[in-house]
């Protein structure tokens, strides 16, 4: 059984006391929506780009209306990679 003052230590030469604090899990917390949402630009961007569009259109995964639109225009929008696969 580990006593109080080796946890404190243990925690202190981790770090995890100095992220615990409020400005810690603030930093951390736009740390983790900062990379969700670069992942979803980078999703979106990879999706136009294989169907054949200009990768940039799926940046607009990123803007709440817009997204929706981008999907519409995704969906009924003639894939120009497949007019490469029928010719």
């Amino acid at each position: 059984i580990l006593d109080s003052s080796f946890k404190s230590c243990l925690l202190n030469s981790l770090g995890i006391c100095k992220l615990a604090s409020n400005q810690g899990r603030k930093i951390m917390a736009m740390l983790l929506v900062l990379a969700i949402w670069a992942l979803i630009g980078f999703a979106g961007w990879r999706v136009f780009s294989r169907a054949g569009f200009k990768g940039y259109i799926g940046v607009l995964f990123l803007v709440p209306i817009a997204n929706f639109f981008a999907l519409l225009y995704l969906a009924h929008k003639e894939w120009p990679v497949t007019n490469k696969v029928e010719n």
